[in-house]
């Protein structure tokens, strides 16, 4: 069974929020919110199973 990796429009908006708010705080802060969000990606797309139902058949990872 194929699984596909869908992120909303709202969810790229929300992370760009929180990339310009983090490089606010500290110079470089944002890049490495990047690499985190980055990473929760690629851990979602590679075993997407592993984490939680919140919503039908919608899963989450927190970053």
């Amino acid at each position: 069974m194929g699984y596909k990796l869908i992120i909303r429009p709202e969810a790229r908006e929300d992370l760009l929020d929180a990339f310009q708010w983090y490089q606010s705080q500290r110079q470089g802060l944002g890049f490495d919110f990047k690499l985190c969000a980055d990473e929760a990606i690629t851990k979602i797309y590679r075993s997407p199973l592993i984490y939680k139902k919140v919503l039908q058949d919608i899963r989450r990872i927190n970053l």
